[in-house]
C-alpha cells in the first residue's frame, strides 16, 4: 500500500462519514436535544407535583388536628349526655309521676266533694239551706257523689 492508496482510503472514509455517519449523528444530536427539553419539562412537572404533595401533606395534618379536636369534643359531649341521663329522669318516668299526681288530685277533689255533700246534708237537716239552695249546690258538683 502506498501513499496514494492511503489517500483514497482516507477520502472514501471521509465521504462515508460525511454521507452516513454525520446525518446519523445529527439525528442523534437532535434526539438528545429533544430528550433534554422533555427532561427539563419533566423536572418542572415533578417540582410542581412535589409542591402539590407538600400542600396536601399540610392539609392532611390540619385535618388530623381537626379530627382530633372533634374526637375530643365528642368524648366530652358523650360524658355530658351520660351525666344528664343519670341526673334527670326520662319521659316514661315523668309520665308515670304525672299520672300518679293526677290520681292524687282527683282523689282529693272527690274527698272534698264528699265533705261538701256532708256539710250540705248537715246544713239542710238544721234547716240552714232550702231545697232550692241544695239543688243550686248540686249543679256545681264536679264529681258524682261517693257512695255512703
Amino acid at each position: 500500500m502506498n501513499d496514494q492508496d492511503l489517500k483514497q482510503i482516507k477520502k472514501i472514509m471521509h465521504e462515508t462519514i460525511d454521507e452516513t455517519v454525520m446525518p446519523l449523528m445529527d439525528t442523534v444530536m437532535n434526539t438528545v436535544a429533544e430528550i433534554k427539553t422533555d427532561v427539563a419539562g419533566l423536572k418542572s412537572d415533578v417540582a410542581g407535583l412535589k409542591s402539590d404533595v407538600a400542600g396536601l401533606k399540610s392539609d392532611v395534618a390540619g385535618l388530623k388536628s381537626d379530627v382530633a379536636g372533634l374526637k375530643s369534643d365528642m368524648t366530652e359531649l358523650k360524658t355530658k349526655v351520660g351525666v344528664l341521663q343519670t341526673r334527670y329522669p326520662d319521659k316514661a318516668y315523668l309520665d308515670d309521676r304525672i299520672n300518679d299526681l293526677r290520681g292524687i288530685i282527683v282523689q282529693g277533689r272527690k274527698q272534698d266533694g264528699a265533705r261538701l255533700d256532708k256539710l250540705i246534708a248537715i246544713q239542710q237537716k238544721k234547716k240552714y239551706l232550702t231545697d232550692a239552695d241544695v239543688q243550686e249546690l248540686e249543679r256545681l258538683r264536679t264529681f258524682a257523689p261517693l257512695p255512703v
